[in-house]
């Protein structure tokens, strides 16, 4: 694919810039594609599939893929209108606050992208009272956003795609079989991100996990894991020792070397795509003339 489309859904942590890493390493036929914790899109949108399942344990974020998906021409104008109402920009704080007033007086799925749009660093939390209580973030839905949000449209109303607002341990994985695929992008133990924030991901849900991901490998299912096995001088040790098991294939997240060729370990990110099948010749071949995209696999089953 010579251009991969990035989600009209604004979230931090989101995997666009890392796609062109990614998608090659997935099997090239997949009938059903799992996007098991789907965050802002960005994979799943550029997957070729016949069938896809989007899922996320966040209501809210089910809730913007699936107006998009239904009513996304509708829902544009809206936003646009909210837009002109509130006089938001990426230097009006006082209408981004007055937004956040009203969406935490009566939510509203139009307000919330708003919201999300013009927050800091586009996250979203809530406080104990469920009141959205983010500060401004100096940035708005902006021309690039726009076309990105068009471009989202056209492509999701060509897919055949369900979306779901489950825990991964309480989805339907008996559908899946030999042909289908899923991809898992989970919270990372031991990064700082927002969504990990008063043990939103614990070693329980992690240990659960990766069960999970032992069972469908044992059923033959083809499954592939984004994570992070070092962070700031912490490693992740129940992981690393998982992903021995498997295929582990270095992303090149900083965008200037390979992490593990990097002296100074401990201020670095080793982020990493794991899965349960070979990728093939092409693989190792790009691996090794095109170092600066690609790290080779250390591990093979």
């Amino acid at each position: 694919m010579s251009e991969y489309i990035k989600s009209a859904i604004p979230q931090t942590g989101r995997k666009h810039k890392l796609l062109s890493q990614i998608i090659p390493l997935f099997p090239k036929n997949i009938s059903k594609f799992y996007d098991i914790f789907t965050g802002s899109g960005d994979v799943f949108l550029n997957v070729n599939a016949q069938y896809y399942l989007a899922n996320d344990k966040n209501t809210h974020l089910i809730r913007l893929h699936d107006v998009i998906e239904r009513n996304g021409a509708e829902f544009y104008d809206e936003i646009k209108r909210q837009m002109k109402n509130f006089d938001l920009s990426k230097t009006n704080k006082d209408g981004y606050y007055k937004l956040r007033d009203a969406y935490n007086e009566l939510p509203d799925d139009v307000l919330f992208y708003l919201l999300i749009s013009h927050s800091f660093s586009n996250q979203m939390r809530f406080n104990k009272s469920n009141k959205f209580n983010l500060v401004f973030g100096g940035r708005t839905f902006n021309h690039t956003m726009q076309e990105n949000y068009k471009k989202h449209v056209r492509k999701i109303n060509k897919m055949n795609i369900e979306f779901s607002n489950k825990d991964f341990r309480n989805m339907d994985y008996d559908r899946l079989g030999k042909d289908d695929f899923a991809y898992i992008d989970p919270p990372y133990r031991i990064s700082l991100a927002h969504y990990n924030e008063n043990q939103g991901w614990t070693r329980k849900d992690e240990d659960d996990l990766l069960m999970l991901l032992d069972d469908l490998d044992s059923k033959g299912i083809r499954w592939a894991m984004s994570n992070v096995l070092e962070h700031k001088g912490k490693k992740n040790e129940v992981l690393s020792e998982f992903a021995k098991l498997y295929n582990v294939h270095y992303i090149n997240s900083d965008y200037k070397n390979c992490n593990y060729q990097v002296k100074d370990r401990v201020s670095k990110t080793v982020e990493v795509l794991i899965t349960n099948y070979r990728s093939g010749a092409q693989w190792r071949y790009q691996s090794i003339v095109n170092v600066a995209m690609f790290c080779p696999i250390v591990n093979i089953r």
